[in-house]
């Protein structure tokens, strides 16, 4: 079951060079690729429940309500919810019951933590920058300028606020890539 984005897969398989990397490359768009990703996830986690469960119940599938009680639209937007809350929290065991891959479900959401996580990191240490570096920087990361807007608005040479733009996110990536290090290599103690 490996429907993973490009990205996600990218990011799942890299080192904490790679996954700041990879944050900052696609700063502006990263937390809409998760959000997506995790959309994805939860479909195919609620559609494998759904199934089991009327497989487990000898149900084919078509729906005859006779108590006039059941509220079907009310019972799907509880179950999502309930399975957004145990994404974020991590606590996904009774989310997982009724599936065949809880074990891919627990990897895959953990991946997604990681990188909500991990965006939130290079976020704080945008902060760390000089007023100037993120001047510069943070149109650009955000996709909301290009370089020569950039240059033309600050009244500077472009090829001079390229080189600053590359040079704050160097310092930028070496801050998170260090944080990054520190926590998976504390993961990765606590876990071998």
């Amino acid at each position: 079951m490996n429907l993973r984005a490009n990205i996600v897969d990218q990011y799942a398989k890299a080192d904490a060079n790679g996954r700041a990397d990879l944050i900052l490359h696609n700063y502006a768009d990263f937390p809409g690729i998760v959000d997506g990703y995790e959309n994805g996830i939860q479909y195919l986690i609620i559609n494998e429940r759904r199934t089991n469960r009327r497989n487990a119940n000898g149900d084919p599938g078509v729906r005859v309500q006779t108590s006039g009680t059941s509220d079907p639209t009310a019972s799907a937007a509880i179950d999502n919810v309930m399975l957004s809350q145990a994404f974020a929290s991590g606590d996904l065991d009774k989310e997982l019951e009724d599936t065949d891959n809880a074990d891919q479900y627990r990897i895959e959401a953990r991946l997604i933590r990681d990188m909500r996580e991990d965006y939130a990191l290079a976020t704080a240490q945008i902060q760390t920058l000089s007023l100037s570096e993120k001047k510069l920087l943070v149109p650009y990361l955000q996709g909301e300028k290009k370089i020569i807007e950039i240059a033309t608005e600050n009244n500077v040479e472009y090829s001079s606020v390229k080189t600053c733009i590359c040079r704050a996110r160097g310092h930028l990536k070496e801050r998170v890539t260090v944080f990054l290090e520190t926590k998976y290599a504390f993961i990765k103690e606590k876990q071998g």
